[in-house]
């Protein structure tokens, strides 16, 4: 393994250790600097005391955006969790069958 991926994979474990914290702070801080991922990344370093880089946080973000996003959008009741249960013990996970 090369240290760029050994560094990628650090950056994901020190990540998954704090994400709850992390995730919080993306948000607020990308709000704050306008979305400038290296003045993101370097207050991260500063106050975390460990360095993810500017393209990690930048997607990282775009992700908490689209689940945001998702379950805004959409939350199934619960008649409808009970239907798709009863369609999956039927069909299986053929969504194609279930779409329908």
């Amino acid at each position: 393994m090369s240290s760029y991926e050994k560094g990628k994979l650090r950056q994901v474990q020190l990540f998954n250790q704090n994400r709850d914290l992390i995730q919080k702070e993306i948000t607020s801080l990308a709000d704050r600097f306008n979305q400038d991922w290296k003045k993101v990344s370097k207050h991260l370093e500063k106050n975390l005391k460990f360095k993810l880089s500017p393209s990690f946080l930048r997607h990282n973000y775009k992700d908490i955006v689209a689940k945001r996003h998702l379950k805004e959008k959409f939350e199934f009741t619960y008649e409808m969790e009970l239907e798709l249960i009863s369609l999956i013990g039927k069909f299986g996970k053929d969504w194609n069958v279930i779409a329908q």
